[in-house]
């Protein structure tokens, strides 16, 4: 097995356990990419995933809160990381993120920052305030964190500025799929995404409802999300509509 390059991944429990394949650990063989998953894997919520080069270059996506059961925490290993990207902003993807470090730097999309700050601001009780500007990352642009490369891909999921990434290192690459699904607005983004990202070697998804609904699942074209006008003016003196500028523009147009 010597000169033989392996993926490793490993969890506070044991070294080289991927999915179904087992990796013993072994002095003569040539770790590559080591792949982390501290939370997420055995739950829905508290995403927590760390990628690590050979040289020791490592980035974290996520550290979110957990959705149910166990407490989720952040891992020691942050401590150390390069940098921290947040691939949307959901709390089980983003609510530990108040406790890393200041000094690491930390990515996310210009409007997922945005987000972040209002309901930080509404929810404040939930999770710790995160203090700090965040760098910001587009769609399709490389990001270099010493010999670790992450390209972010914007996706579609059901709060803005979501994000997928790509991440290349050691000859190897993964992605990550981040929160999406194929029946919104924006699902042209999950087809440019399948154009541009090739046989990665290791495909992380996150898979909430991956078996499927027997009756279906309707698009949001399927559905009118405009309220009606009557509802909406009766009595109000002041009213503040938030949403794409065609559902303002057909909102008004029935007053």
């Amino acid at each position: 097995m010597h000169n033989t390059t392996y993926f490793a991944f490993y969890n506070d429990e044991n070294w080289g356990q991927f999915l179904h394949f087992k990796i013993f650990y072994s002095p003569h063989i040539i770790w590559a990419m080591k792949l982390i998953i501290h939370r997420g894997d055995k739950e829905i919520g508290g995403s927590c995933i760390e990628i690590r080069s050979n040289s020791g270059a490592s980035i974290f996506i996520d550290a979110g809160l957990e959705l149910y059961g166990e407490k989720a925490t952040l891992p020691k290993e942050i401590e150390n990381t390069d940098a921290v990207f947040l691939s949307h902003a959901h709390p089980d993807h983003f609510g530990l993120l108040g406790g890393v470090l200041p000094n690491i730097p930390m990515y996310c999309g210009e409007i997922t920052e945005s987000i972040l700050q209002i309901m930080i601001a509404f929810n404040g009780d939930k999770f710790d305030k995160i203090d700090r500007k965040f760098l910001h990352f587009k769609s399709g642009e490389e990001v270099k964190i010493k010999d670790i490369s992450i390209t972010p891909f914007l996706t579609d999921h059901s709060v803005p500025d979501s994000y997928a990434f790509l991440v290349k290192a050691d000859g190897k690459t993964v992605f990550y799929s981040g929160d999406f699904r194929t029946g919104g607005r924006k699902h042209h983004c999950i087809t440019r995404i399948l154009n541009a990202v090739k046989k990665p070697n290791i495909l992380i998804a996150d898979c909430t409802c991956i078996e499927g609904r027997k009756e279906g699942i309707k698009t949001e074209e399927d559905t009118d999300f405009l309220p009606k006008p009557e509802y909406c003016f009766t009595g109000t003196e002041h009213l503040m509509i938030l949403g794409r500028k065609e559902d303002v523009a057909s909102l008004l147009e029935k007053m």
